[in-house]
């Protein structure tokens, strides 16, 4: 297995110009790279920095990133339940990760900040001590969720039911709180 250490990638269409060798990736930063559909099974990225790029639909079967960031990069569709778990830590900034999927990962700590995560999935996912900064999360599933201390003081559009979730000590500001009254079907009506 290859070991690549300490390297920029800029503007490389990894889907149609160049083949990404299995392996480590170490330390490297990728600026305005395209992985949209690529097959990133057996890659590992190990604190890496992917900047604007595009992970649409790319395969992440058996792929790991540890203390990965991603800023302002499109991951629509990523199912992030197939990286290898012993190697997911990870922090995105200004990101798209509609349909992303984080079914049953551990992203103690995770950062989410300033992202779109419509109709993202959660479920079973430990967030405890995750924080949403102002991000979307229209349609997002939470089910079976840790979210203890997780901090979405300023995210906006979230369904969370409290009964099916562990949310001790996690962090809402109205008027946003009200979206966990949801599923009772109820009307909020404020006096002045």
């Amino acid at each position: 297995m290859d070991y690549i250490e300490d390297q920029e990638f800029k503007d490389v269409n990894f889907s149609e110009e160049a083949i990404l060798k299995e392996g480590n990736y170490q330390y490297c930063i990728f600026k305005d790279c395209s992985f949209a559909h690529v097959n990133l099974a057996r890659i590992n990225f190990i604190e890496c920095e992917f900047l604007g790029c595009d992970f649409s639909s790319a395969q992440l079967g058996d792929s790991g990133f540890r203390c990965v960031q991603f800023n302002d990069c499109k991951l629509i569709g990523c199912a992030f339940n197939h990286c290898n778990p012993l190697l997911l830590s990870l922090n995105f900034k200004a990101c798209k990760l509609d349909y992303a999927s984080f079914n049953n990962c551990k992203l103690k700590s995770t950062g989410f900040d300033s992202c779109q995560l419509h109709e993202a999935d959660f479920e079973g996912a430990d967030l405890s001590k995750a924080t949403f900064k102002e991000s979307d999360l229209t349609r997002a599933i939470f089910r079976n969720s840790n979210l203890t201390q997780a901090d979405f003081s300023t995210a906006k559009n979230y369904t969370i039911d409290p009964e099916k979730n562990t949310m001790t000590k996690a962090k809402f500001s109205y008027p946003n709180v009200l979206n966990l009254l949801n599923k009772f079907n109820i009307e909020v009506v404020s006096e002045f």
